[in-house]
């Protein structure tokens, strides 16, 4: 979930690519530099930029207080903020109560040491707590 803070401004808003969740799982990148990691065995993501027109591409202006639910998995990003305005945001991952611990290459936006949790064990621990039942 995507909650601003700061109203989002045109030339900052985070755009998503519509329906690439459904493509084959592609190298995760480095979020500071964007090189992508080595050793996955993972395909290279294509360079969206280089063909925006190939693509669906969305974006939502949006107010603090409003917040967008998707898909980790969609591919999406934001150029960076040279307006005068701030873009401040909170972001969370929500997961199902099916979901389980897995580590993998890549950063994650999470922390993921010491949950004490084992490679398929569920989420369901001080990390990551449960917010909602039935």
């Amino acid at each position: 979930m995507w909650l601003p803070l700061d109203p989002v401004a045109q030339e900052t808003y985070v755009e998503y690519v519509a329906g690439s969740h459904a493509w084959p799982e592609f190298s995760p990148y480095h979020f500071v530099d964007g090189s992508p990691y080595d050793g996955t065995g993972l395909p290279q993501l294509p360079d969206i930029e280089a063909e925006r027109d190939r693509h669906r591409i969305v974006s939502f202006e949006m107010e603090p207080g409003d917040c967008l639910v998707f898909l980790a998995m969609i591919v999406h990003g934001a150029p960076p903020n040279r307006s005068s305005h701030r873009r401040r945001a909170l972001a969370t991952r929500w997961a199902g109560d099916d979901a389980r611990y897995c580590i993998r290459p890549g950063e994650v936006g999470v922390p993921t040491e010491d949950t004490g949790l084992q490679r398929g064990d569920l989420l369901d621990s001080g990390r990551f707590p449960v917010v909602w039942t039935r």
